[in-house]
């Protein structure tokens, strides 16, 4: 008789008797999967980052933590950009590097990092060194998001979050370079566990450890600022006090966050005058001048500023730069089109969300919202220290004029692993798990399958190869293949090449030869680039003739986004690119 072509009844109780014994030799086992889960989100970001050349805020912000430490000195265009944690960590292992004292004592952070990092004898392998104490951060955020998944859904859940963690494009993409994005992201969730733990046992011990790690999440950067309304919210209604001691509860933890605040900035009492470079100080009278319009309330400013010294004076310097360009913004670009900073669509985030998280990931948070009252814990409360953050976060970008990057929301992204890693509690039919691992598989494909260009990840609504007629900048495009192009020539020994590069550091600290094609007038390796970028200040027509010979362009300048003529490249559509190298520059071999 012939093979058996109709399914046996038998077979899917089988195949769901494999699974089960399968996932309960994965619980019995779940410390060795847990370690193995962070040693793999480890490896993805380490070895993919190692031939990434270093990105446009990099060049500033390495090294800043060894420089402010030996001078002293916060008056400097790199500690007004951002709170000083990150270029603390970035600067650990240069410590333990022969750097002449030359290099550290420039003021300029441009200038200090460029000669940091090209005057040593191995720049890629001193890049990722200056990278890797915050790429573990990646670990210790990993742990945190197992350990509270865990506490309130149970194992299944601690590893079912950690998974998505784990092999989360964004996350990776985020963790392996040495800026101050990822210091944020891990300790605005883990100040948030503390929070929790505070809210459920208010220990003198509890107290203590939630003000030290919300002082490092506030260090890490301004955003984290946000963790005070969601403190004062959910800590007046949870705290297991009565309601006078969760006010002076609240007060401590703010003082003790604070106080690592101050410490951070070396104890400073400054006025802001004395805190700001020059140039920023101009800047902040001309916006007084600009936008008060009220002679008493311009006076009591110009007091404020020249004469009132501040605890921390740097930190609230910070808070203003931030605000002034939260307030501006800057040209945005979406689904191809280029628009100015007061028409940022307001679901802008929420299309980046869509197009850069994976779709498993997005069908499971679908299905945890819909099934919440079903799923959620038995403890209502509980869920609101998710809810919350992921709120006030996300809706912060929303309401601003800054068209961000997705690393900018990455603060949301742990949030949402814990919260839904409740669906593996849900009671589900025999058949479904064949579902959930088809989910578990689509996932880990979908973040495997772009190794090792994580930048550069989405998902399968456009893919990787079209992300650049949907979003820009960070998003694909952080000037992170220059290593690359450099290999992409000598493969194919190409000597010299037309190039428009997006980035902060000329291409031939990288061995490329080049001829300058336009590129924003803001970027320093722009030829006509002024300190503090003045020359964009003045009037200029870019020369956007065509190139003939091998013409590589940044996909940023591909889209026209930041140029003065915003047809400048479109000649360049006529064309197929020969390579799309990390799918971040595009290079053509024009012939006509």
């Amino acid at each position: 008789m012939g093979p058996d072509i109709f399914i046996n009844p038998r077979r899917i109780p089988l195949e769901m008797d494999y699974i089960k014994k399968l996932k309960n030799y994965i619980f019995s086992k779940y410390k060795i999967v847990v370690v193995f889960l962070l040693l793999v989100n480890f490896f993805l970001i380490s070895s993919s980052v190692y031939k990434e050349s270093i990105t446009w805020d990099e060049i500033c912000y390495i090294g800043m933590g060894k420089y402010i430490i030996e001078t002293g000195n916060f008056r400097t265009d790199g500690s007004i950009s951002h709170a000083p944690l990150s270029y603390y960590i970035n600067s650990l292992f240069l410590y333990f590097t022969d750097i002449p004292d030359e290099i550290m004592t420039k003021e300029s952070c441009w200038v200090r990092g460029k000669d940091l990092l090209f005057e040593s004898k191995d720049p890629i392998r001193l890049l990722f060194f200056i990278r890797l104490p915050l790429m573990l951060l990646s670990v210790l955020l990993g742990f945190y998001v197992f350990k509270w998944a865990k506490e309130l859904y149970g194992i299944k859940a601690g590893l079912f979050a950690l998974f998505f963690y784990s092999f989360s494009p964004n996350i990776i993409a985020t963790a392996k370079f040495a800026l101050t994005d990822f210091s944020l992201v891990c300790f605005s969730f883990i100040s948030m566990y503390y929070f929790w733990k505070f809210c459920n046992k208010s220990t003198a011990w509890n107290l203590i450890v939630l003000g030290f790690i919300t002082g490092l999440a506030l260090i890490s950067k301004i955003t984290a600022l946000f963790l005070i309304p969601i403190y004062i919210v959910l800590g007046l209604i949870f705290i297991r006090r009565i309601f006078s001691e969760r006010i002076i509860d609240l007060v401590i933890i703010f003082l003790l966050a604070f106080f690592v605040v101050f410490a951070a900035y070396g104890f400073q009492i400054q006025t802001l005058s004395d805190t700001l470079p020059d140039h920023y100080l101009q800047r902040a009278h001309e916006e007084i001048d600009n936008r008060i319009g009220n002679y008493n309330i311009e006076k009591f400013a110009y007091f404020f500023i020249d004469n009132v010294p501040l605890p921390a004076a740097t930190y609230f310097a910070v808070i203003g730069d931030v605000a002034y360009h939260s307030t501006t913004g800057f040209n945005g670009y979406f689904f191809g089109k280029i628009f100015a900073p007061e028409d940022k669509p307001f679901y802008y985030f929420f299309g980046l969300m869509a197009l850069k998280t994976p779709i498993p990931a997005l069908i499971i948070l679908v299905i945890s919202i819909i099934f919440f009252r079903r799923l959620r814990h038995k403890k209502l409360k509980n869920e609101f220290f998710f809810i919350v953050p992921i709120i006030i976060f996300f809706a912060s970008f929303i309401f601003n004029k800054v068209s961000y990057d997705l690393r900018h929301v990455l603060t949301i992204y742990p949030f949402i692993f814990v919260f839904m890693s409740k669906v593996t509690n849900f009671k589900f039919k025999r058949k479904y798990p064949i579902y959930a691992l088809i989910l578990l598989l689509w996932y880990l494909i979908s973040s495997l399958a772009i190794y090792p260009y994580y930048v550069a990840y989405f998902n399968e609504f456009v893919q990787p190869e079209n992300g650049y007629k949907y979003l820009s900048g960070f998003n694909i495009d952080a000037g992170q293949d220059l290593i690359r192009l450099k290999d992409f020539m000598d493969k194919n020994r190409i000597d010299k090449i037309n190039f428009s590069f997006h980035g902060g550091i000329d291409p031939k600290k990288y061995g490329i030869e080049y001829s300058s094609m336009p590129t924003v007038c803001f970027a320093p390796v722009n030829v006509d680039y002024e300190p503090f970028a003045t020359n964009c200040e003045k009037d200029f027509v870019e020369d956007c003739s065509k190139r003939k010979g091998i013409v590589a362009i940044s996909v940023t300048n591909l889209q026209n986004r930041f140029l003065r003529n915003a047809s400048c490249f479109n000649w360049l559509q006529n064309y197929e690119p020969i390579s799309k190298l990390g799918y971040s520059i595009f290079v053509y071999n024009i012939t006509e």
